[in-house]
């Protein structure tokens, strides 16, 4: 997680209400694309509409740092991720097989950057 947070182009979001209770992190790739390294919500603070939040707020710095779109990776699995994203605008376009290891396949989704700026 340090190497995740540390690289020159990574974006931070955190939500702190006296104390950490939830992040993301996004990697500006090149091709300008913001790949979600990863979302976290502490389990207590869930379904208060924080994820929703600090995904706004990254998707803004993304577009601002000139990405026109974002990538993230959810396990196969993890329905109630899935539902998430799909809920605010990501669409599944592949699978990775094995991205989680042997036997954790990935779903791709993607989402075009609305208001992306003028290079």
């Amino acid at each position: 997680m340090r190497w995740a947070v540390s690289r020159q182009k990574s974006l931070v979001v955190v939500a702190d209400e006296s104390g950490v209770v939830a992040f993301v992190v996004v990697h500006v790739e090149r091709g300008g694309v913001g790949y979600v390294v990863t979302l976290d919500v502490a389990e207590e603070w869930r379904g208060k509409g924080i994820a929703s939040e600090l995904m706004q707020r990254v998707e803004g710095e993304a577009r601002e740092a000139g990405c026109a779109e974002m990538v993230l990776h959810v396990s196969t699995g993890n329905a109630g991720a899935i539902s998430f994203y799909e809920r605010i605008g990501y669409l599944r376009t592949g699978i990775a097989k094995a991205f989680y290891g042997v036997g954790g396949d990935g779903w791709v989704y993607r989402k075009t950057l609305e208001g992306q700026p003028e290079s």
